[in-house]
C-alpha cells in the first residue's frame, strides 16, 4: 500500500528575482536531507495543467512545462521505505550542463518558485486538470510508511 504525500506551488507574484549562479561544488551535497549518496528521487508521473484552459487534461509528459502565470506541473514522487517515520525536505538542485549526459534544462527570465502541500493520499492522475487538482494539505508532513510512499507537487512559476 503506497501513501501519498503532495506539495503545491502556488502563485507569488514579484518586483525583483535573483538570477540563477553557478555552484562552486560541482557536486551534490549530501545531508540528512537528501537521498544518501549515489541515489535520488525521481517523478514517476508529471502532469502538465494550464491556469489558461483550466478544464484541459494533458496527461502524463517525460518533460515538465513550466512557464509565468499559466502552466505548472504536477510531479508524482516515490519515497522509500527508509523514509518511514522521518521529515522529509523537498530539494531541487539543478546540475551545471557539463554534469548532464543526455538531458538538459533552460531557465529564462526572472521569477520565483514556490511550494506548498497537497492533502497526503492525494496526487496528480492523467485526468487531473487546472480545476481538478488534489485538494491542498499542509506543507509538513510526518511520515509513517508500510513500503513505498507517493509524494507529489506541483511546480508553479511566478513572475
Amino acid at each position: 500500500m503506497a501513501y501519498l504525500l503532495p506539495a503545491f506551488l502556488s502563485f507569488v507574484s514579484l518586483t525583483t528575482a535573483t538570477p540563477l549562479t553557478p555552484r562552486a561544488d560541482p557536486v551534490c551535497p549530501t545531508n540528512d536531507y537528501l537521498p544518501a549518496p549515489g541515489s535520488f528521487v525521481w517523478p514517476q508521473l508529471m502532469v502538465p495543467v494550464s491556469a489558461a484552459n483550466p478544464d484541459t487534461a494533458y496527461g502524463t509528459v517525460y518533460s515538465p512545462r513550466i512557464t509565468p502565470n499559466d502552466f505548472c506541473t504536477i510531479f508524482n514522487l516515490y519515497l522509500p521505505q527508509s523514509a518511514a517515520g522521518k521529515t522529509c525536505s523537498l530539494e531541487f538542485l539543478f546540475p551545471s550542463q557539463d554534469q548532464l549526459r543526455s538531458s538538459s534544462y533552460v531557465f529564462e527570465g526572472p521569477g520565483h518558485f514556490n511550494f506548498t502541500g497537497f492533502a497526503l493520499g492525494a496526487g496528480a492522475e492523467l485526468d487531473t486538470t487546472w480545476n481538478k487538482q488534489p485538494p491542498a494539505g499542509s506543507s509538513a508532513f510526518a511520515l509513517s510508511l508500510p513500503l513505498f510512499a507517493l509524494v507529489s507537487f506541483a511546480l508553479l512559476f511566478s513572475i
